[in-house]
C-alpha cells in the first residue's frame, strides 16, 4: 500500500476511534435534589429529561450522584464530565460549555406557613437568617446582593426545610418545585414570600468538550420541546407530586 495512503487511512483512523471515545466516555454529574433528581440516579424531572435527550442523541453516559459542591469541582477539573441542572448564571456562561434549558424555574423566598413575617423584595431580609443550597446559584446570588444578607446555606433541600422548621433559619430561598415536593412529603406548609429570580438549568460540561457533541445534544434537547416529550415529563410530575409546573416554557 502506497505509504501516502497508509498515513491517510491511520489518520481517519485515529479521528474516528477518538470521537467514538469522546461519545461513549461522557460522565454525569447530578446532586441529589428532589424533584429533579433521586438518589442513585432511580429517576427525577431532570434524569428523564437526560435520559430522553441521550437516547435520542445517541451518546453514552454514566450517571453519578453527587453533592453539588462537589460535582462542579470534578467538571471544573476534568474533561468529559458534564454537571447538571446546574443553574446558568452570568458567573457561570463562560466557564462551561451548556446544553440549556433543561429546566426554567422560578426562586422564591419561602417562610413556614405560620411565621408571621410579610416581605416583599430582598432589601427586607437583612434581619432574617435564609437557609438555601451550599454551592448553588441562588447562594451566590444572596451573598453578593447590595445589601448583606445572613445566607446560611445547607447541602441539600431536605436539610433546608428541616432547619427552617426547628427555627434555625427564618427564611428559605429556593425553587418553587423544590419547596412544593418537599412540603409535600414532609407536611411542612410553607408560605411563599415573593419570586425573585428566574433560573434557567442546563447541562453545563466541561470547557473542552467537543463541541459537534454539545451541539448534537443541543438540537436533540430542541426537539424534545418540540415534540412534548418536556411537557409529558413534566405533566408526570405534576399529576405525582401535585407540582405546580409550568410548561408552557419553551426552547
Amino acid at each position: 500500500m502506497n505509504k501516502r495512503y497508509r498515513v491517510v487511512l491511520f489518520s481517519l483512523f485515529t479521528a474516528l476511534a477518538s470521537s467514538v471515545f469522546a461519545r461513549e466516555n461522557l460522565t454525569l454529574l447530578a446532586p441529589e435534589s428532589h424533584p429533579f433528581a433521586y438518589q442513585n440516579g432511580e429517576g427525577g424531572i431532570a434524569i428523564d429529561i437526560i435520559e430522553q435527550l441521550f437516547k435520542r442523541s445517541n451518546i453514552e453516559y454514566e450517571l453519578k450522584i453527587v453533592p453539588l459542591k462537589r460535582a462542579i469541582k470534578i467538571v471544573d477539573e476534568r474533561p468529559q464530565h458534564c454537571v447538571f441542572p446546574l443553574q446558568r448564571t452570568q458567573e457561570r456562561e463562560t466557564i462551561y460549555k451548556w446544553v440549556s434549558p433543561l429546566l426554567v424555574t422560578k426562586s422564591t423566598i419561602f417562610s413556614l406557613q405560620s411565621s408571621p413575617i410579610e416581605v416583599t423584595v430582598l432589601e427586607q431580609l437583612a434581619s432574617y437568617r435564609i437557609g438555601t443550597l451550599s454551592g448553588s446559584g441562588l447562594e451566590n446570588y444572596l451573598n453578593t446582593a447590595k445589601i448583606p444578607l445572613q445566607v446560611d446555606a445547607a447541602g441539600s433541600a431536605k436539610q433546608n426545610i428541616e432547619k427552617l422548621r426547628l427555627g434555625r433559619t427564618e427564611l428559605w430561598a429556593t425553587d418553587e418545585l423544590v419547596a412544593a415536593y418537599h412540603s409535600d412529603v414532609t407536611g411542612i406548609a410553607l408560605k411563599p414570600q415573593f419570586w425573585f429570580l428566574t433560573v434557567l438549568r442546563g447541562l453545563a460540561c466541561h470547557i473542552e468538550t467537543d463541541d459537534q457533541l454539545i451541539d448534537e445534544l443541543t438540537m436533540q434537547l430542541k426537539t424534545l420541546y418540540e415534540n412534548g416529550t418536556i411537557e409529558e415529563i413534566y405533566q408526570a410530575y405534576s399529576e405525582k407530586f401535585l407540582l405546580d409546573i409550568d410548561t408552557s416554557q419553551r426552547f
